[in-house]
């Protein structure tokens, strides 16, 4: 019997507070290139699907890791620390998630990494 991966509907545009739930390191197989794949848990309105990110550990000034890194609050000194996600599971940001297609098939994007908003906390 064939496993089939459940359809979820995806997130509603709009800026969620999330948690993050799980972080694995992979590699991308059409770079050969690691990456995160980073799993982010809504916690501020309930029937919202988890959100999932692909991040590149690059640390660059416009890259999606410097992102999430400043909205969890840390100081990054040096483009050559290293950062490990993983340690970060079950700390929050607020993200901005916008609808995007691909092959016809509609997903939720983050699009943007924000501070925690304070009237969630």
């Amino acid at each position: 019997m064939k496993m089939t991966k459940p359809e979820y509907p995806p997130a509603p545009e709009g800026v969620y507070t999330v948690e993050i739930s799980k972080v694995v390191e992979m590699v991308n197989p059409f770079s050969g290139k690691p990456q995160y794949r980073v799993v982010f848990k809504v916690v501020d309105k309930k029937g919202i699907s988890p959100l999932v990110d692909w991040i590149n550990p690059v640390l660059d000034p416009r890259s999606k890791l410097i992102k999430l890194c400043n909205a969890l609050g840390l100081k990054i000194d040096n483009l050559a620390d290293e950062i490990f996600l993983e340690e970060y599971v079950g700390r929050q940001v607020s993200v901005r998630v916008e609808r995007k297609f691909k092959k016809g098939r509609a997903f939720a994007n983050i699009a943007e990494y924000m501070r925690p908003r304070t009237d969630d906390l």
